[in-house]
C-alpha cells in the first residue's frame, strides 16, 4: 500500500512538472509571438507609416506581453468589443470566447502587414511624384492620416480625396499653397 502510494505521489509529482514546463514552454512561445508582432508592427510603421488600423496590433502585442510578464499562460488575448470590431473589419479572426490565439494574432498581423503594403502601393500609384523624397513621404503619411480620421477610418475614401487634392495642386506653383492655406483660415 505504501509502495503503490509512493508511486502515485511520484506520478502526481511528474504530472505537475510537465505542466510547468509545458506552462513555461507556452510563455516562452507567446513571448516569440509577441516580440513577431511588435516587429510586425514595427515595419508596417517604418515601412507603410501612412497606413493606419487604430494600433489595434500594439494592443494585442502589449496584452500578449502582459500576460506573459504575469505568468498567466499566455496561450490567448482577451479582447473589447471595439478590439473586436477593428480586428474584424481588418479581416482578422476572433475565437467565439471573444479572444485571439496565437495563431490567430500571428495570422492576423501578416494579413495586416499585406493589407498596409497593398495599400501603400496603391497610393504609390495614385500620387507619383518624380521628386518625391522622405519628407514627401512622411507628409503624405500624415495627410492620410488626417483624411482618414475625417472619413470616418475609411482608407479608401480618404485616398481617394487625398488623391483628388494632389491632383488638383500637381500643377499649381509654389507660391500659391500658402496663399491658399490664409484664404481657408
Amino acid at each position: 500500500m505504501a509502495n503503490c502510494l509512493l508511486r502515485e505521489r511520484e506520478a502526481a509529482e511528474r504530472v505537475v512538472g510537465e505542466l510547468k514546463q509545458l506552462m513555461s514552454d507556452y510563455c516562452t512561445l507567446a513571448g516569440a509571438v509577441s516580440t513577431s508582432l511588435e516587429a510586425i508592427r514595427a515595419d508596417i510603421d517604418r515601412n507603410y507609416h501612412h497606413t493606419h488600423d487604430g494600433h489595434v496590433l500594439d494592443t494585442i502585442a502589449s496584452r500578449l506581453r502582459r500576460q506573459v510578464a504575469d505568468r498567466a499562460g499566455a496561450y490567448e488575448v482577451p479582447l473589447y468589443d471595439y478590439e473586436i470590431r477593428q480586428v474584424k473589419a481588418l479581416g482578422g479572426e476572433i475565437s467565439n470566447r471573444d479572444t485571439m490565439s496565437l495563431g490567430q494574432m500571428l495570422e492576423f498581423a501578416w494579413s495586416l502587414h499585406t493589407l498596409s503594403r497593398e495599400r501603400a502601393d496603391q497610393l504609390t500609384r495614385v500620387v507619383p511624384q518624380p521628386c518625391g523624397n522622405h519628407g514627401h513621404a512622411n507628409w503624405l503619411g500624415k495627410m492620410l492620416a488626417i483624411y482618414e480620421l475625417m472619413c470616418d477610418r475609411n482608407k479608401d475614401l480618404a485616398i481617394e480625396r487625398l488623391s483628388a487634392v494632389v491632383e488638383a495642386w500637381r500643377y499649381q506653383p509654389a507660391e500659391s499653397a500658402p496663399r491658399y492655406v490664409e484664404d481657408v483660415r
